[in-house]
């Protein structure tokens, strides 16, 4: 996998959550159908790129597991690992 994939995954991941808590400020200041919809929308979109980081990170081929020694919750990614 090359490493602009698993980039790219980081960044729409990020900017999903992003939106998400932004959806999540709105629907606090404007309870409404529409912020509530939004709130939806964006949570569907942090859990669908969730899947798609989950799935470059799977195809990478590295392995990543509870004998890794970071403490059970990083996973370091190696952005230099080419595509076989």
């Amino acid at each position: 996998m090359l490493s602009n994939e698993k980039i790219a995954a980081i960044y729409d991941l990020r900017a999903a959550v992003e939106t998400k808590v932004h959806a999540e400020q709105a629907l606090e200041l404007v309870p409404s159908p529409q912020t509530r919809a939004a709130l939806l929308d964006a949570t569907l979109e942090v859990e669908a790129k969730t899947q798609t980081a989950i799935d470059v990170c799977h195809e990478c081929g590295c392995t990543h597991g509870p004998d890794d020694d970071h403490g059970g919750n990083v996973i370091e990614v190696n952005f230099r690992q080419e595509e076989t």
